[in-house]
């Protein structure tokens, strides 16, 4: 029978299949993302000398600090820097203000119608040749020699003497010789305080001796050796600046 439906057939393997449909769209493949453009990394500040993005000459203050570390490391110790070069540098950095200088020095009047008088000017000067000495004396005094190897001076109007000067030969040294006689000055009672002293260019021993002596030696005695002889100058009690005076003025002859 010519009615009876039929089956469509299937396509066949590799047959093309039409299909009724819409054209599609095409797809518009998305933009690439833009590249961040990078930042400009700023220069950091270093004192407030330096800026970003911008070039600064070195303040004074930072060369002042740099010529402040230098000295430090070449001088070696910085304790000893700042204490000779300290304040300068402070003020220099306006750190510390500079002090006024200030005069200390004082005015002097100088009194030119004084006359200074040389009380030795007028003295009379006695030498022994023999003993081997010299010395200066008032004017007003006189001397004696009322034993052998001795001579004793006092004011003309006096009758005690002040100064007595002997002498006698020695081998010893000076040391030697004033130790013995300091043995044997207080041997007799006497206490002695001695020390080393100068007459003029002249060593000498000085012995203090105490006040319970009731004058047998006085209160001072001065040994000097030299011209192979030891000197003993013994001042009388109550020894005053004339006869210290005299002693300075002691000196040995030939």
């Amino acid at each position: 029978m010519d009615d009876v439906n039929q089956t469509p057939e299937s396509p066949q393997i590799g047959e093309a299949i039409e299909v009724n449909s819409a054209p599609a769209t095409p797809v518009t493949p998305p933009a690439p993302a833009a590249e961040p453009t990078p930042a400009t990394p700023a220069t950091p500040e270093l004192g407030g000398v330096f800026k970003a993005g911008k070039s600064k000459k070195p303040s004074k203050l930072l060369l002042w600090l740099l010529i402040v570390l230098g000295i430090i490391l070449i001088g070696g110790g910085g304790y000893f820097t700042y204490g000779k070069y300290g304040d300068q540098i402070l003020i220099k950095l306006g750190i510390k203000e500079a002090t006024p200088a200030t005069d200390d020095t004082t005015d002097t009047a100088t009194d030119t119608g004084t006359t200074v008088t040389d009380e030795t000017a007028d003295w009379k000067t006695y030498k022994n040749a023999t003993a081997g000495f010299s010395i200066e004396y008032p004017k007003t005094w006189i001397y004696d020699s009322p034993v052998a190897n001795s001579v004793v001076f006092r004011d003309a109007e006096g009758d005690q003497w002040l100064m007595d000067i002997r002498f006698s030969g020695t081998d010893q040294t000076l040391s030697e010789a004033a130790s013995a006689d300091k043995t044997e000055t207080e041997l007799s009672g006497v206490a002695v305080a001695q020390s080393t002293i100068k007459i003029g260019s002249l060593d000498a021993i000085k012995f203090g001796l105490s006040s319970a002596n009731e004058g047998l030696y006085g209160d001072t005695k001065y040994l000097v050796v030299g011209n192979s002889k030891l000197y003993k100058i013994m001042l009388g009690t109550g020894s005053d600046s004339t006869l210290i005076k005299m002693v300075n003025a002691f000196q040995l002859i030939k």
